[in-house]
């Protein structure tokens, strides 16, 4: 029988996931709220508390104390593959997705036959931008909607003569903006165009000022790569209000997202 959550911590956890299922950047009261009833849980359950800490330090877009917050977590239950889990989904959810996928090859290592584990890693991947190693991964995937577009991405990869390391770079590369300006991040949308596979990153700023953003990832790639490979990858960065209204759009026509 699943043990259930106790219910002090079942409401912060619908508290914390009703910011990032609608896409909402909470106010530094909700923050301190949601901090507050974290704390309380320290002397219950520290490592549970570190972990939500951790989750609540992603919606601060502090990552500094999601990284803080997780290693204390992880220190405590250092065997808790749902944490090492978290800690992966969390550093993504900043943007850090070389990280994430640092730490999924890890929990991967620890814990190669959970399904849970193998399809956070083949996500990872996918994030990262390692469309060929998540094509030989995916033969143990069963019956997921990303298998398409990594097998498509991969047969892209390979005719244009693009390798895992030259992708995950450019994709790096891409993000690392999001650092730079102290961006809020909610999700990238990846799909394939045209015979070319499409990031499109949503953060937290109006669309009137996203022509200035990407025009300062166009200049950032041609200044850090001889050939920015945007025939076959390209990155675009996009208002979380498009977000917002697309996924709306979705639920309306009864799109699972």
């Amino acid at each position: 029988m699943t043990t259930q959550p106790a219910p002090k911590t079942q409401e912060l956890e619908n508290n914390i996931n009703y910011f990032f299922d609608n896409y909402l950047r909470p106010t530094d009261l909700d923050i301190r709220r949601l901090k507050k009833e974290a704390e309380n849980l320290i002397k219950i359950n520290a490592a549970i508390a570190y972990n939500y800490l951790g989750r609540i330090a992603v919606l601060e877009n502090n990552r500094k104390a999601v990284i803080s917050n997780y290693e204390k977590a992880i220190k405590l239950t250092p065997n808790d593959c749902a944490i090492h889990n978290n800690y992966s989904i969390a550093l993504s959810h900043c943007g850090l997705n070389d990280l994430a996928l640092e730490e999924k090859r890890e929990i991967f290592s620890r814990f190669s036959n959970n399904k849970d584990v193998l399809l956070g890693l083949f996500y990872c991947l996918i994030n990262s931008a390692r469309f060929d190693e998540a094509h030989k991964l995916s033969s143990k995937i069963e019956d997921n909607k990303g298998i398409e577009l990594v097998n498509n991405a991969a047969k892209i990869f390979v005719a244009a003569n693009l390798t895992d390391d030259e992708a995950q770079q450019l994709q790096i590369l891409a993000f690392s903006l999001i650092e730079k300006h102290q961006l809020y991040f909610y999700e990238a949308d990846i799909e394939i165009i045209e015979n070319c596979v499409e990031y499109t990153i949503y953060v937290d700023k109006a669309i009137e000022d996203i022509f200035e953003l990407n025009w300062d990832l166009a200049n950032l790639l041609a200044e850090s790569v001889d050939d920015m490979r945007c025939d076959v990858l390209n990155f675009t960065y996009s208002s979380v209000e498009v977000l917002r209204e697309r996924r709306q759009h979705e639920r309306e026509i009864g799109v699972q997202v």
